[in-house]
């Protein structure tokens, strides 16, 4: 509406313009057929009565000297009533014969009638001749037929209403747009308590997680910003905005509110905090990504997780703590986890070997999934190589008991 304001005044000539014209003109819908039919009697005037004088003559035969059909079939009438006198078995020929004398009798009247009534009558050939050529404009102009003209000039004027009253549109839309912005700050400002509060909780138990990760230095923050805008929501100083505030300052907001949300860590002591992103190591990004997972595993809708080499720099020992973290996700996801610790790999509920072949000169991958001893024998070429030592076999039936234990503290 802002953007057809410029352009409303040069737009309302226009729309007052067509409107006055057409309305003006007094149209009907089927005003044109009738004025080309009575043209078309008007035009032909003087050949029209003599077509029905002459019509109505034949029947009543008026010329001098000439017998027409009344006067017969008055004659039959006559002769056929005497006819019936003698025999009635002909009443009803009688009766059918009259009938046609008076229906003919009839037509005879109306078209002496109707050609004593036509006269030529220039003028009003020329009036309408001039409100044809109107028609013949408007529709030109407006649409194929009057009914379309009719059409346009009504759609036109609730155009020209609706401009009319755009401004009055305009104001009480953009009362409408302050009473929205006033809500949704205060829906803004109870969000932001609510996600200062939860950040402490998700920094404590990220940091909780980590430490059982091998990573009982990392420092895990959420740091939520603002962007001032005056197009913004204003929102009013509270928890939310602990160095107080402007209750007349506006931010930036959307569907998601008015905090910008990042999560920063610091993985060793002494470093920066920096943007999750920015993390160098991959295995650090992994263990943190599976610490946040972790914590927000019953809220987190996320169907399928795939941890690649979550355990770079953990030892066997915090193996089994990243595949026990791991085993808890899977009870709530689908977990998919490339790893070369044993103590990881057992507590899957799956397990999967993928070993390269090169064949006809070409590296092929196969995936293999293991059942069984299989996964015995696979546990203890992870451990001591192969093939694998009866030492290392045991160690992989202990870790596999030691799964079946987990699996089902977890149920």
């Amino acid at each position: 509406m802002q953007a057809a304001q410029a352009d409303a005044a040069r737009r309302l000539d226009l729309l007052r313009y067509q409107v006055d014209e057409i309305t003006g003109a007094g149209l009907r819908p089927e005003e044109e057929e009738e004025l080309v039919a009575e043209k078309r009697v008007l035009a032909n005037a003087e050949k029209l009565a003599i077509l029905a004088g002459g019509a109505s003559d034949l029947l009543s035969g008026a010329d001098a000297g000439a017998r027409g059909v009344l006067d017969a079939l008055n004659e039959a009438s006559a002769a056929l009533a005497e006819l019936v006198g003698l025999d009635e078995s002909q009443a009803e020929t009688l009766e059918s014969l009259n009938s046609a004398l008076y229906t003919l009798e009839e037509v005879s009247r109306t078209l002496r009638s109707y050609a004593s009534a036509i006269e030529a009558d220039p003028a009003r050939l020329a009036e309408i001749e001039e409100r044809l050529d109107l028609l013949h404009r408007l529709t030109r102009k407006y649409g194929p037929t009057v009914a379309d003209v009719i059409q346009f000039a009504e759609k036109a004027a609730r155009e020209q209403e609706a401009l009319t009253s755009s401004e009055e549109r305009l104001e009480a839309l953009a009362a409408e747009i302050e009473v929205l912005k006033e809500r949704s700050g205060a829906l803004a400002a109870e969000l932001s308590i609510r996600r200062q509060e939860a950040a402490v909780r998700l920094a404590a138990g990220v940091e909780q997680h980590l430490d059982d990760l091998n990573m009982s230095r990392a420092c895990f923050t959420v740091r939520l910003e603002r962007r001032p805008d005056p197009d913004g929501v204003a929102v009013p100083p509270g928890p939310a905005d602990p160095d107080g505030g402007d209750a007349k300052d506006r931010f930036a907001f959307d569907e998601r509110g008015i905090d910008r949300v990042e999560f920063l860590i610091s993985p060793n002591p002494g470093e920066d905090l920096k943007p999750l992103a920015r993390i160098a190591s991959g295995g650090e990004a992994s263990r943190l990504m599976l610490a946040l997972k972790t914590v927000l595993s019953s809220v987190d809708r996320t169907p399928t997780l795939i941890f690649d080499e979550v355990d770079t720099g953990v030892g066997g020992r915090g193996g089994h703590v990243v595949g026990e973290k791991l085993r808890l996700l899977g009870e709530k996801h689908q977990v998919l986890c490339i790893t070369h610790l044993p103590q990881v790999a057992a507590l899957g509920t799956r397990h999967l070997r993928v070993v390269k072949r090169i064949e006809g000169g070409r590296t092929r991958a196969d995936v293999e999934p293991l059942a069984g001893y299989e996964r015995v024998e696979e546990l203890a070429a992870m451990l001591g190589g192969a093939p694998p030592p009866p030492a290392a076999v045991k160690t992989a039936e202990e870790l596999l008991v030691r799964a079946q234990r987990v699996a089902a503290s977890a149920q």
